[in-house]
C-alpha cells in the first residue's frame, strides 16, 4: 500500500482547493495530517471504508468492520463445528479495516474455548504472499480445521495455498469480500464462506454525503452500508444475487452445471 502516494493526492487536491474529499485511508495515523490540513482550508473531508484515528472526518461511510469479522468468526466456527485450529490472515497492520477484522475475529472465536487461534499473520494485500504465509501455517499445523483471510488477496492466496496442498474443503474458508474469483472459489467449493460488503452502497453514499454537505445538509457521523455472510446455502438467494452482482440486468450468477473442472 502505497501510504506517502495517499498522502501526495490528499495534498495535491488540498492545494488545488477540490469543493470535496472522500477518502479510504490506508494508514489510520499517517493520513491524519493531510486530511487536518484540508479541513483546516475549508476542504470537507469524508472516510469511505476505512477511517482514521482520531478520525476528524465529517462523516465515516463503511462496513461495520468488527461486525462483519464476529459473523465471519462465528460461521467459521460453525464449519468447524467448534472444535479446532485456526489461522486468521489479516493484511495491513496500521489498516483500520485489518485492526478491527482481525479483533472481530478473534471476538468471535473467543465464545468457543476448544477452538484455538494458532497463527496471525499478515499478506501486505499480496496474494503471493498471503499463499506463502498460508503454506507456512499448513506446514506448522498439518490438522488445521479453518482460516479466515480479512480481505480479497489473502482469500485468494489462501485459496491457492490450501487447494495446492490437496485440502480444499477439508480446511475451511471464510473470507471478507466478494470479488469475481471469490465468488467462482466459493462455488467451487474452495472457499465455504464469504463475507460481502456493500462497495456500489459504499461509493454512491460516501459522494450523495459529499453533495450533501456541499448543499449544507445535516449528516451522520458513522453510516454503515452492511454486511451479508454469503454460502452455497443462500447463494441463489435473489437478494444476495443483487448484493454480488449489483449492475448486471442479465442471468445474474452461473449455474452448477456451467462450471467445468479446472
Amino acid at each position: 500500500t502505497d501510504i506517502a502516494g495517499q498522502i501526495s493526492i490528499v495534498e495535491d487536491y488540498t492545494n488545488k482547493r477540490v469543493n470535496a474529499i472522500a477518502l479510504a485511508a490506508c494508514d489510520v495515523k499517517a493520513l491524519y495530517a493531510p486530511v487536518k490540513k484540508a479541513l483546516g482550508k475549508g476542504i470537507p473531508v469524508i472516510s469511505l471504508d476505512s477511517g482514521l484515528d482520531p478520525d476528524p472526518t465529517l462523516s465515516l461511510v463503511a462496513t461495520d468492520n468488527l461486525k462483519g469479522a464476529i459473523d465471519a468468526g462465528n460461521a467459521l466456527s460453525k464449519l468447524i463445528g467448534g472444535r479446532g485450529k485456526v489461522a486468521c490472515i489479516p493484511y495491513i497492520p496500521g489498516a483500520s479495516t485489518s485492526i478491527l477484522r482481525e479483533k472481530g475475529f478473534k471476538l468471535a472465536i473467543k465464545k468457543f474455548p476448544d477452538i484455538k487461534l494458532v497463527a496471525i499473520q499478515y499478506s501486505e494485500s499480496d496474494v503471493a504472499k498471503a499463499m506463502s504465509v498460508t503454506e507456512d501455517i499448513l506446514t506448522a499445523n498439518p490438522n488445521l480445521s479453518g482460516i479466515f483471510a480479512a480481505n480479497e488477496p489473502s482469500a485468494i492466496g489462501v485459496s491457492r495455498a490450501v487447494k495446492a496442498r490437496g485440502l480444499a474443503g477439508k480446511v475451511k474458508i471464510v473470507a471478507f469480500d466478494a470479488s469475481p474469483l471469490e465468488i467462482e472459489m466459493l462455488q467451487r467449493g474452495t472457499i465455504q464462506g464469504l463475507v460481502a460488503q456493500n462497495p456500489y452502497n459504499m461509493g454512491y453514499t460516501a459522494v450523495k454525503v459529499c453533495i450533501d454537505v456541499l448543499h449544507g445538509k445535516k449528516i451522520a457521523k458513522r453510516i454503515d452500508t452492511g454486511v451479508e455472510v454469503v454460502t452455497m446455502n443462500n447463494f441463489y438467494e435473489p437478494y444476495i444475487q443483487k448484493l454480488l452482482f449489483p449492475l448486471r440486468n442479465q442471468k445474474l450468477y452461473q449455474t452448477k452445471s456451467s462450471l467445468g473442472k479446472r
